[in-house]
């Protein structure tokens, strides 16, 4: 299956990347918040859950206003809780949001932060 409710493999636990539902946007824009303050849609929100439980363990989403006037795209955001990183969770994220932002005709996310070459360890620590 594609990344929107498509079940995944994390080691031994399996877990569903979809779109937020109307009760979990509180849950996934907490873990997100530069999306909520910059007018991300809910249909825009994704979440990674278990499969097997209600647990959030990661969430992504992208702001459908332009990200600055000079460059095309919107910016984007993806957290996943430290416990389920280095499984998959955030690149079957990252999926699910590029797979959205092309049917928006979306042609490039930008982060919200920007991070220069070795900060990529820094970036993974985030909690």
């Amino acid at each position: 299956m594609n990344a929107l409710g498509t079940q995944m493999n994390a080691d031994a636990a399996d877990y569903v990347v979809r779109r937020a539902a109307e009760a979990e946007l509180g849950a996934a824009f907490a873990l997100i918040p530069e999306a909520a303050a910059a007018g991300a849609s809910p249909q825009a929100v994704f979440v990674a859950c278990r499969a097997d439980a209600p647990d959030m363990l990661g969430a992504a989403a992208f702001s459908t206003l332009p990200d600055d006037t000079r460059c095309t795209g919107v910016r984007s955001d993806i957290f996943v809780l430290p416990s389920a990183r280095r499984r998959g969770v955030g690149s079957a994220l990252l999926g699910a949001l590029t797979q959205e932002a092309a049917r928006w005709d979306v042609p490039h996310l930008h982060g919200w932060r920007a991070y220069e070459a070795g900060d990529e360890a820094q970036f993974l620590e985030r909690n």
